[in-house]
């Protein structure tokens, strides 16, 4: 039997310390076949019987060293330690609580369906709240990851629509039985949505917390039998920096079709960069930017990789660097958007838009 088909077998047989390829890549650096399967055994005998974390000695092996696992950032938890969610109203506004076994937390106020923080199980704040913000539910609530919809910017209608400031339903939480935490929250047309967009629709949103990843779902509903329904729609995420002046933005930029929107009037262009900094006021929109954008951060010694699997197809890019009275220097807004141009919907149809952030640790720089 070739080792490969030996090593499947001993992940299905002691699947908890690492995938096929992890064995793999240690029996690649010289690990007999007998030490490792004497070595999942024993971290399985841990797993199964003690029920606590696996000592680093015998966890340090199995640990991943792609993308989801860099720098060793990711906590091993029993499988049986479950997720928990906690409904909160002892202050101005409701908020949710999102709790991950291995540590990690988040917190979604139904105000505006608004998440206002994500802390990795070390602590490590990932999203930034400006230090202007009015969490009285005066106004839309300035950070975290605010709704653009049903438009994106100035318009027609109120910026950025009027999602951001009305209150949504708790539609769904996760139950006790549930590893990873979510919300699920829900906006309908009502009298006063309907002053401002005379449309029938539904919004439901879900937000996902994992140990060092964080996802939201975000799902529109053209309620109307004969209508098509046009918006435009982004999350306005506000992420946690060290200082811009520690930070550089990666994607895939250079060639990337741009609209300069701090210009007026707005000027169109191509991008010649891949690598990105701020610092003058910012305020560009990508349009159909495909994979992720890193935001790598040397004084925090940490990436966020922002991506959209599904729906947006934009990323726009926004500081208003020198402000501050919004604590400038603290924050980066790289939005997830759909808003280049008006996404339409049919009648009694859906469109439907994801994002993911993963926080990594930054390699290190080779000597």
């Amino acid at each position: 039997m070739k080792n490969g088909k030996i090593v499947a077998k001993i992940v299905r047989w002691c699947p908890c310390a690492g995938t096929v390829e992890d064995l793999k890549t240690i029996m690649t650096r010289g690990t007999p076949l007998i030490l490792l399967l004497a070595m999942q055994l024993i971290a399985s005998a841990f797993h199964s019987c003690v029920g606590f974390q696996i000592p680093s000695f015998l966890r340090g092996p199995f640990g991943k060293k792609g993308s989801d696992y860099v720098g060793g950032r990711r906590r091993w938890v029993p499988k049986a330690a479950l997720s928990s969610v906690e409904v909160l109203d002892d202050q101005a506004l409701k908020r949710v609580l999102l709790k991950h076994p291995s540590g990690s937390e988040a917190t979604v106020y139904p105000f505006g369906a608004t998440l206002t923080s994500f802390r990795t199980f070390d602590g490590e704040e990932v999203i930034a709240v400006r230090k202007d913000a009015k969490m009285d539910g005066s106004k839309a609530i300035s950070g975290g990851i605010p709704h653009c919809f049903p438009q994106f910017g100035p318009g027609e209608l109120p910026q950025h629509g009027f999602a951001r400031n009305m209150e949504w339903r708790i539609k769904e939480l996760s139950d006790e039985f549930t590893r990873n935490a979510y919300v699920t929250l829900e906006l309908t047309d009502n009298d006063e949505t309907r002053k401002i967009w005379d449309k029938s629709f539904s919004l439901e949103y879900t937000v996902t917390l994992r140990d060092v990843a964080l996802s939201t779902d975000l799902r529109v509903r053209n309620l109307d039998h004969t209508a098509h329904m046009e918006f435009t729609a982004a999350l306005h995420s506000y992420w946690n920096v060290s200082s811009l002046a520690n930070v550089e933005v990666v994607g895939a930029f250079k060639g990337a079709r741009v609209i300069d929107r701090q210009q007026s009037p707005h000027v169109e262009g191509t991008e010649d960069e891949y690598v990105l900094r701020i610092t003058e006021p910012t305020d560009k929109m990508y349009c159909n930017l495909p994979g992720e954008v890193v935001i790598k951060d040397t004084g925090y010694n940490r990436m966020l990789s922002v991506k959209s699997p599904t729906g947006f197809e934009d990323v726009v890019l926004w500081s208003p660097y020198g402000d501050e009275s919004m604590g400038f220097d603290d924050f980066l807004c790289v939005e997830n958007a759909a808003a280049s141009s008006k996404v339409t919907v049919p009648p009694l149809d859906e469109w439907r838009a994801s994002m993911r952030v993963d926080v990594r640790t930054l390699p290190r720089a080779r000597s």
